[in-house]
Parts: C-alpha cells; structure tokens; sequence
C-alpha cells in the first residue's frame, strides 16, 4: 500500500527536477492549505513573482492550476483571491464526497486483504491519537488527508480515488483540520471504529457508518462557520 504518492503536502521543494512552475505552484499551494494565504487575501503576479524569487510566467502558470483546483478564483475588474468557503460550496462538496466515499467503504468490505487490514487499522490508530498529543493542526491534516486516499487507493478503483482527490478533498480537510472546536472524548476511536465497521465484511453497514462520518464532518465544519460569525444561524 503505497500512500506517499498522494502526500502534497510532503512535497520536497528543494527537489532539483521539479520545474519553476510546479515549484511555485506547490508553493502557493501549501501557503494557502497552512492559512498563511487566507480565504479572500488578493494574489497578485508582480508581489507574488517578488516575494518567489521567480517570473511572472511560472506565477501565472500557479495561478492558472490552482483556478482550476478551486482553490483561487478570480472576479473582473478586482483579480484573483482565495477561494472563500461558503455553506453552499462545502455542502456542494460533501454531497460529492459521501458519494465516493459510501461507495469505497462498499468495496472495502468485500475486498480488503490481511496486509491492508492491519495497515488501515495502524493509520487509523495514529490519526485518532494525533490531536492528542500533537496541537499542530497541519499535521492532523496531512495523516486525515493520507488516511482517506488511502482507503481509496485500497478500494482498488482509481475512478474513486480521483474523484475523491479532485473533490477539493485536501482543502476540506484543512478546513476541518483548523477547528476551534475542542475534541471530545468520543473522537480519540472515531476512525478506528469506522474501520473496525468496515473490516467486519457487510456492505451495508460500511456504507452506513461511512456515511456517518462523513455527516459529522459537515455538521462540525458548518457550526464552525456559525460559531465564528462567518455566516448567520439561519443560514445554516
């Protein structure tokens, strides 16, 4: 089980190969996922070039991928920003996600081997433990983000996992990861549960407890906006 493939986050930026172009797009990139860019923040190419060290082509070329990563969006007559979460936009998002994810947590229950079975437990264990011993939100999100595709990847199917990993999957979870919310109690087994459900090799309750999960996802992110004032109750 290979899950370094989908690490981004792990991007080694000092590699020698990688062209100035997808170096500054990885560059951006994590800035925004590590909220150094925040939702709104104007991204010029000019400051953006300055601050880089580099053109203004490879910043255009960053610009162009993140656009289409949803991650930047740009308004006439005003530029690019980053993309600001909204309700409606985050629904639209998990609408998707539960699909793919109900559906790869079907087929794991009917085809997951010995070797993948210890290794989901393993991750799911450390990723439960992790808020508790580690206040590093980026961290959270890396292991949340791997444990996800990895289930994907374990499905067999790679039109799941790019679905998934299309679905702006990584920005959700860095949106979950930067929660204020305190983690209560039930949260230190909450993925080793959903594994243990989905390794007990019935289809239905795999898809159920998945479904589950994914639902308190957005329920939490959703009461964060509120909570924070970003949008008003009855909104929600």
């Amino acid at each position: 089980m290979d899950i370094e493939k989908s690490t981004v986050l792990d991007i080694d930026l000092s590699d020698p190969t990688i062209t100035s172009g997808e170096r500054t797009y990885r560059i951006i990139l994590q800035k925004i996922l590590k909220g150094e860019f925040p939702p709104g923040m104007r991204l010029t190419r000019r400051p953006l070039a300055k601050m880089l060290g580099v053109s203004h082509i490879p910043v255009l070329e960053a610009m162009k991928r993140l656009e289409q990563d949803g991650l930047i969006e740009y308004h006439p007559h005003w530029g690019s920003i980053v993309t600001i979460p909204t309700p409606d936009k985050i629904r639209d998002m998990f609408v998707l996600r539960e699909a793919v994810e109900c559906q790869i947590a079907r087929i794991l229950s009917q085809s997951v081997n010995e070797e993948e079975k210890e290794a989901l437990k393993q991750l799911a264990a450390q990723l439960d433990r992790l808020p508790f011993e580690d206040s590093d939100s980026y961290r959270y999100t890396e292991l949340h983000y791997k444990f996800h595709l990895t289930l994907a990847e374990s499905s067999g199917s790679i039109l799941l996992y790019k679905a998934l990993e299309r679905n702006n999957f990584l920005w959700l979870m860095c949106l979950q990861g930067q929660t204020k919310r305190p983690r209560p109690p039930e949260s230190l087994n909450r993925h080793i549960l959903l594994i243990e459900t989905i390794l007990k090799n019935d289809p239905q309750a795999s898809e159920d407890v998945m479904r589950e999960h994914v639902r308190y996802g957005l329920e939490g992110l959703l009461k964060d906006f509120q909570e924070e004032g970003v949008i008003s109750e009855d909104q929600v």
